[in-house]
């Protein structure tokens, strides 16, 4: 179950990393805040820490959370985003749902390039999902 927010937007999003094939998960995001750009946290998770490898470079390992400011989420997770057109298609389709950042990588799914996954919890895998648009 993904966690939304009041006003029906994604707050928390589980980071996968494939490693050997199947997915791990590697840490959380946790996006805060109103209004249309947010801000964000992400964390790698204890697991990931003690046998894991920095995602990006800039995200080294570290317990501490990482802000993402001046941006809605950390640099490297928009590379896992949709492209221009796959937001076009995304927001076409879904013309009641605001799209953050978060809610592209939650509506991309697993059907992406690359080794970075999103879902729900560490417990899920990756998987696409959408909050329902606030009534």
């Amino acid at each position: 179950m993904w966690k939304i927010s009041d006003d029906g937007r994604i707050d928390r999003l589980i980071v996968y990393v494939t490693v050997d094939g199947r997915p791990v998960p590697a840490g959380a995001i946790t996006v805060e805040g109103g209004g249309r750009t947010r801000q964000s946290r992400f964390a790698y998770a204890r697991s990931w820490l003690e046998n894991g490898f920095p995602i990006s470079p800039v995200l080294p390992l570290r317990s501490r959370a990482m802000v993402s400011a001046p941006h809605e989420l950390p640099s490297p997770f928009y590379d896992a985003a949709p492209d221009g057109w796959g937001r076009g298609v995304l927001t076409a389709a879904l013309p009641q749902q605001f799209f953050g950042m978060a809610e592209f990588l939650a509506a991309a799914g697993d059907d992406r390039v690359g080794d970075l996954g999103f879902g729900p919890t560490p417990e899920s895998g990756p998987r696409a999902g959408r909050p329902a648009p606030p009534s």
